[in-house]
């Protein structure tokens, strides 16, 4: 009887576990079985957690940035600005905002999106690149989404509030529109595809534990097996925050959305 090293976290085989050599009944851990079970289901190559090739080679990870690395971003999260008060969200607006078109600002005042959306909006337009992008889409095409409150409740059930989905729906959010905008998914129906993403979190569902710091967003599912934790994009556009989570919103799109090269 031996027991497989746990060093290893870049491959999923390598998960502690008890490796029988004999006839005994080999040992293997849930968390083991659920990540292989995903891959299988997902048809995905269980040590890079990406498709195989098309002639049914071995993905090459060794351009990807790997797991363990993500492990180490620094990107925290802040505490979103609020003011609810017109006079107050007006100011809020221009602080943020002083560099955006009045147009941006005019559409800003009139907080046509509901919840805490608006104060998010607040953080990505003032940034720049894929971030700016989204929050410009969704401040135009988000407000006929929200209109049918029964249907885009579940959204904003993880949108608006703190949970650990929440914080990685906003981070991926840029990401994933550059993704789709790239393979001609139209603006408006990418961010559609990206506010329904929010409801396969537990918390859209009313399920599981919300404040777990797991996340239940389909396509996380290798993070909470690496030990990655929620973070933010930092204000570096360079850094491995942003880096990362472009790789990984790739995959998001290949493998959940279901999208590759403009075509489901």
């Amino acid at each position: 009887m031996r027991k497989t090293s746990n060093s290893n976290h870049e491959n999923p085989e390598h998960c502690p576990r008890t490796v029988s050599i004999t006839k005994h009944p080999v040992k293997v851990s849930s968390r083991y079985l659920r990540v292989r079970l995903y891959c299988m289901r997902m048809g995905l190559d269980q040590r890079t957690f990406a498709k195989p090739n098309d002639d049914g080679s071995t993905p090459d990870k060794r351009k990807r940035i790997p797991y363990s690395a993500a492990r180490n971003i620094a990107g925290g999260t802040r505490i979103l600005d609020k003011d609810y008060s017109e006079a107050g969200w007006r100011q809020l607006v221009d602080s943020n905002l002083s560099d955006a078109s009045e147009e941006t600002r005019n559409t800003m005042y009139k907080r046509s999106l509901p919840s805490r959306i608006p104060n998010h909006l607040l953080r990505l337009l003032a940034r720049k690149g894929p971030e700016y992008n989204f929050g410009a889409a969704l401040l135009q095409y988000g407000p006929e989404y929200f209109e049918d409150f029964e249907a885009s409740q579940p959204a904003n059930k993880v949108l608006s509030a703190e949970f650990s989905d929440t914080v990685m729906w906003w981070t991926f959010a840029p990401y994933l529109y550059q993704s789709l905008t790239k393979k001609s998914i139209a603006p408006g129906e990418a961010v559609v595809k990206i506010i329904d993403w929010a409801k396969s979190s537990d918390a859209a569902k009313d399920e599981g534990n919300p404040l777990s710091p797991r996340f239940t967003l389909q396509g996380l599912e290798p993070f909470n097996h690496h030990g990655i934790r929620k973070y933010a994009l930092t204000d570096k556009p360079d850094d491995l925050s942003h880096k990362f989570t472009a790789q990984e919103a790739e995959r998001i799109v290949r493998d959940v959305f279901g999208i590759k090269d403009g075509k489901e």
